[in-house]
Formats: C-alpha cells, structure tokens, sequence
C-alpha cells in the first residue's frame, strides 16, 4: 500500500509560512498604531490640563502676556494634535493593507488545505476500492481452491 503524498505540499507549507509572516506583521502594525494612539491621548491629556490651569487661573487675572504665552502655546499643541492624529491615520491604513494581505494569504492557505483534504478522500477512496478487490480475489481463490479438493 502506497503512501499518501500530496503533490502540492510544500505549496501549503509555503502559504502556511507566509500566512505566519503576515500574522506577525499584522501585530506589528497593531502595536505600532496603538503607541500612536497612546501618543495623541497624551497630547490631548496636556491640552486639557493646559485649559483647566488657564480656567483655574482666569479667575486670577491673568495678564496680557500670559494670555499670549497661553494662546502661542495652544496653538503648537493644536497643530501637534493634527500631526498626531494623521499619523494615527496613516498607521489605521498600513494596519488594513496588511489584514487585507492577511485575509489574502489566509484564503490562498485553505483553498490548498482544501485541495489536500479532497486528494485524501479520494485516496483512502481508491485504497478501500484496491483493498475491496484484493479481498474479492482472495475469497475467489479459496473458493476455487474449496471446489477443488
């Protein structure tokens, strides 16, 4: 009895292993988009501790010059939070362009996986049918042999 061997099994070895490689990226990608949202949450954390010390301050007066400090402030925060938050963006759609490869070496995987699982069935299918003719010739040739004697 022959063994199985599935012709295109280091094809599903390779797709395995590349499906694995983008598996890893992918957490890559999420750790990476997660440390730049961890980034804006910091910047929007000191823009509102800014504006609560400028209120807790307002009811001081506060004078022009302090204002203007505040306001220049302010706005490198706001640009800062802009650049923050395209740089988040970016990362959401790195992040997607590789679950997209993802999903594309995931469905290449089990399209093979499939294919070797048909060829198994069809060759434990083809061993019951050599083996079911194997024992009809035997029990023919007993009972020639039955007749015989």
């Amino acid at each position: 009895m022959k063994r199985f061997q599935f012709r295109l099994q280091t094809a599903l070895m390779v797709k395995t292993h590349q499906e694995e490689m983008v598996k890893r990226e992918m957490q890559v990608q999420q750790q990476a988009l997660e440390q730049q949202e961890t980034l804006l949450a910091e910047i929007r954390q000191h823009m509102d501790s800014a504006m609560q010390n400028v209120r807790n301050r307002s009811a001081v007066n506060i004078d022009v010059q302090e204002r203007m400090m505040f306001v220049r402030y302010w706005q490198r925060m706001q640009a800062q939070e802009q650049r923050q938050l395209r740089q988040v963006d970016q990362e959401k759609q790195k992040l997607e362009a590789v679950r997209q490869r993802l999903i594309a070496a995931m469905q290449e995987r089990k399209v093979l996986e499939k294919l070797r699982e048909k060829h198994l069935t069809e060759y434990k299918k083809q061993m019951l049918e050599e083996e079911q003719i194997y024992l009809d010739e035997l029990a023919t040739m007993r009972h020639g042999r039955a007749e015989l004697e």
